[in-house]
């Protein structure tokens, strides 16, 4: 269904609203760029690709000068369903990402031409990085290093214009995306360390989101995360954290052990980068906020010091906060496994998220619900032993969350383990099979036996796991 709406919604991404447009570049990210959109099917035989015109056939053939050469003069005539920049656009990108070396050498002559065409450039050559395709970085960064130098406005365009780039934005949040996968991949060569950096400082001190434009979102229903992933200075931090572990990475491998111990800091660069987007007097982005969150395991990796030193400004435990807290907090949650080491720097956190779960199943745009994530990760942390049936977060828990909460964590443990391969520990069921004598005796003292029912429903994965005590399990169900 997802990919039939993909092409569906292809036809009609430049009218949609800029909301619902970067939901659509998340779909597409996920389920790809179908080739030939205008078709409900399609075969092979020539066809043109949708808004572009017959000019563009010869682009294959072409050397970057001609092609920049057409595209600086071509104007569109602006008629329904003419050909247009944006269409232009697709089908150049399309052909970046399979031949991205020659466009990458003569990347600096797209200087010449409109922003919607740089835009295809980059996620061209992004589009090339994922099929493991190599090109000349250093071209390409000069042209990033003059595209982030430009205002963000564009003269004459406006945010309902859709047959082209109404602003740089969308190349800005392009470029950060390339040289975030750049540095993940290695693809960028560590001697142009210096290069990167001065595009990605330039993009974080990116004008989007505001506060009208995130408060556009949060009245749309979009969560910090969804902004994070869809606006510009958000995307610019995430890729100056992992231009830090690049460094980092880098550094070690062609330092040694030497290196390795001098590198458990973050390189200043980074850290006064950092340390700014934690100054609400700067930014206040729940966006960026939630970035923070999204990644505090590499922040930790980093440098444990400095986290250590800046978690209550990441995660600020007020009631006034609260908002911030929660982007950082559930991107946390979302993006991660619990742990031992974030149990211990976490466990104020843990405890405040607890006391703030809502009586009632909350929405959420991301794929897992963080009430739903909480759940799971304080019977994980549970299981493991790091956690007893005692402990403040484990009584705070059962005393605070809805059953539906609770069920859902019991339910996707239950099914994980009964489908692991795994032996699992002695020590490890029984420790649940304590938790399930307290819950049950919990439950049956009390007067709405409804108030228990996903809780208890759900244990019926953990008495289908074959290592369960049989004669015990037998014995559980009188007692329901």
């Amino acid at each position: 269904m997802s990919s039939f709406r993909g092409v569906q919604y292809t036809l009609i991404c430049n009218d949609l609203p800029e909301l619902w447009r970067h939901r659509f570049e998340a779909l597409i990210l996920e389920l790809g760029q179908s080739e030939h959109p205008e078709f409900a099917s399609y075969r092979s035989g020539g066809a043109v690709t949708y808004g572009s015109p017959e000019e563009t056939r010869d682009f294959a053939k072409q050397t970057v000068g001609e092609i920049t050469k057409f595209l600086k003069a071509w104007v569109p005539t602006g008629d329904w369903m003419a050909p247009s920049r944006e269409g232009v656009g697709r089908g150049l990108s399309s052909l970046i990402g399979n031949e991205p070396a020659r466009f990458a050498e003569d990347a600096t002559k797209f200087q010449e031409v409109d922003s919607t065409y740089i835009r295809a450039l980059i996620e061209g050559l992004a589009e090339a990085l994922k099929k493991g395709l190599t090109f000349s970085w250093s071209p390409v960064l000069q042209l990033c290093q003059w595209v982030v130098t430009q205002p963000r406005e564009i003269l004459g365009r406006n945010e309902d214009q859709r047959e082209a780039d109404p602003h740089w934005g969308w190349t800005f949040s392009a470029i950060s995306d390339l040289l975030s996968a750049g540095v993940e991949t290695n693809a960028i060569p560590f001697e142009l360390r210096g290069q990167v950096w001065k595009v990605l400082e330039q993009l974080a001190r990116g004008e989007e989101p505001t506060k009208i434009s995130e408060g556009k979102y949060q009245k749309a229903k979009q969560s910090p995360l969804t902004i994070s992933n869809s606006t510009e200075r958000p995307k610019a931090i995430r890729a100056v954290i992992k231009y830090a572990r690049w460094v980092k990475k880098q550094s070690d491998k062609l330092g040694g052990e030497k290196s390795m111990r001098s590198s458990s800091a973050l390189m200043p660069e980074v850290q006064t980068v950092l340390d700014a987007h934690l100054d609400l007097a700067v930014d206040s982005s729940l966006g960026v906020r939630s970035v923070y969150g999204e990644t505090l395991p590499y922040l930790e990796d980093l440098d444990k010091s400095w986290l250590s030193q800046r978690i209550s400004r990441i995660l600020p435990l007020s009631e006034d906060q609260r908002e911030l807290f929660d982007a950082a907090w559930n991107s946390y949650l979302v993006y991660w496994q619990p742990s031992e080491l974030f149990l211990g720097l976490l466990r104020d956190d843990y405890m405040i998220a607890i006391r703030r779960i809502p009586a009632h199943s909350q929405q959420s745009d991301s794929l897992r619900n963080p009430s739903e994530r909480l759940a799971e990760h304080i019977l994980i942390l549970y299981g493991w032993g790091k956690l007893q049936l005692n402990d403040p977060l484990i009584t705070e828990f059962f005393a605070k969350v809805p059953d539906t909460v609770s069920g859902h964590g019991f339910h996707e443990i239950g099914f994980g383990l009964y489908n692991t391969k795994e032996p699992l520990s002695r020590e490890f069921l029984e420790r649940f099979m304590a938790l399930w004598n307290k819950r049950l005796e919990v439950a049956r003292q009390t007067a709405d036996k409804r108030a228990h029912i996903a809780e208890l429903s759900a244990f019926g994965w953990w008495f289908a796991n074959k290592e369960l005590d049989l004669d015990w399990a037998l014995a559980q169900w009188p007692r329901f």
